[in-house]
């Protein structure tokens, strides 16, 4: 991953509208165009998170986890165990 790509994180729709939390990476021109990966997916960009590198990387550090961190589907930081 390069700084110039980005992490999503969005909704997927499915058949009778049943949603499920998803998290990719967007690098410019992939195997699939982004415009069409969103419409088969019906996601909706308003309700993404998008990162840099750099913030999900501090987002992971923080949080001790990858993830969702934001949003009403976001998940705690993780408490510190002892090894």
């Amino acid at each position: 991953m390069t700084e110039r790509t980005k992490s999503q994180r969005g909704k997927m729709r499915r058949q009778k509208g049943v949603r499920w939390e998803l998290c990719w990476h967007e690098t410019g021109d992939g195997p699939i165009p982004k415009i069409l990966f969103y419409a088969l997916g019906r996601i909706d960009p308003e309700e993404c998170y998008r990162y840099t590198y750099a913030e999900a990387r501090q987002k992971c550090v923080e949080f001790g986890h990858f993830g969702p961190w934001d949003g009403p589907h976001g998940c705690p930081p993780l408490e510190p165990t002892e090894c």
